[in-house]
């Protein structure tokens, strides 16, 4: 049941784009552009999270259409239906569909970082820790929902996002490990003469190749396998002392 709202934004002509979105000769997904780029990155390290129960709803609705059909096929229009709500309601949040990508994007950002996190902060070994978070993050790239239909589906539209134009995705994952690696020192754990932006760019740069190539020697899909490889050849460079027999 939708509700009602008054006045609803005008219903673009035939063949017309819709309110806030590209004219179908532009490149599809907003993510891919610098300009968008730059506000998804402001997004994320503000921590700018969508509180409010409407948009969050809203965001839900997206993420559903999006895994169900992809982001190009999906309108303003079918979010709001698939949301329940007016499309005036839609609008007030969100200017266009540009919007709600880099809302939705952002989120599933901010849940992935938040999810390792947690998985980090429950073991008390900092070795653990380290290798756990290694693993979780792998794990996690690899079986995303909506990453994995979206590259399904979508490849074409998302690849890029993921390796030529990656430097978001890059940067992201850098400064969350990067926090990490840079408490690890304060707390005389790691190495003081590591550079922890440097170390945590090279590990997340492992991850990335794993998350792209998962056939090999080492077996991304393996958790054992990964925890093998934090434990036997990341951590001790890390690490000021040898772990304990």
């Amino acid at each position: 049941m939708h509700e009602r709202d008054d006045p609803l934004p005008p219903t673009p002509a035939a063949g017309a784009p819709a309110p806030g979105s590209r004219p179908a000769a532009a490149a599809d997904v907003a993510v891919l552009h610098e300009e968008h780029v730059a506000s998804l990155a402001e997004r994320l390290e503000h921590d700018l999270r969508v509180e409010e129960h409407t948009a969050q709803r809203i965001l839900d609705a997206a993420r559903r259409r999006f895994a169900l059909v992809g982001i190009r096929r999906t309108t303003m229009d079918d979010i709001a239906a698939e949301a329940g709500v007016g499309r005036a309601t839609l609008y007030r949040r969100f200017a266009g569909r540009d919007d709600v990508v880099l809302a939705t994007v952002a989120r599933e950002f901010q849940g992935f970082a938040h999810d390792v996190d947690a998985r980090m902060r429950a073991l008390d070994d900092p070795r653990d820790r380290f290798v756990e978070g290694f693993v979780a993050i792998v794990r996690a790239a690899r079986t995303h929902p909506l990453l994995q239909r979206l590259l399904e589906i979508e490849p074409d539209l998302v690849l890029p996002f993921l390796t030529t134009q990656g430097a978001l995705l890059l940067r992201f994952n850098r400064s969350f490990l990067a926090e990490h690696l840079a408490a690890g020192q304060r707390a005389g754990l790691l190495r003081a003469e590591l550079d922890p932006d440097l170390v945590a760019e090279l590990i997340v740069r492992l991850c990335h190749s794993l998350l792209l190539s998962p056939s090999g020697l080492i077996d991304a899909d393996d958790d054992e396998s990964l925890r093998s490889l934090g434990r036997r050849y990341l951590a001790p460079v890390l690490f000021a002392r040898p772990a304990a027999d």
